[in-house]
């Protein structure tokens, strides 16, 4: 689970080096967002997936069966 890894990442302080994997393909697809409960810092660790996907110029999906009131 990407949001986990990247949490758990970051209280190591390693969450750059964990970060790397997510700058490579043309387009990632993050699924399921919303499905489970995560940590206090699971916002923090997604907005800087997108943060870096965006300044490299690539795209990300983001899908979820929540809507948009929840």
């Amino acid at each position: 689970m990407l949001i986990g890894e990247l949490s758990h990442a970051a209280a190591q302080g390693r969450l750059e080096e964990a970060l790397a994997p997510s700058r490579h393909p043309h387009v990632l697809v993050l699924d399921e967002v919303g499905y489970l409960a995560h940590g206090v810092d699971a916002a923090n660790v997604l907005y800087r997936v997108v943060d870096v996907r965006y300044l490299n110029g690539k795209l990300v999906l983001i899908m979820t069966n929540k809507p948009l009131a929840a």
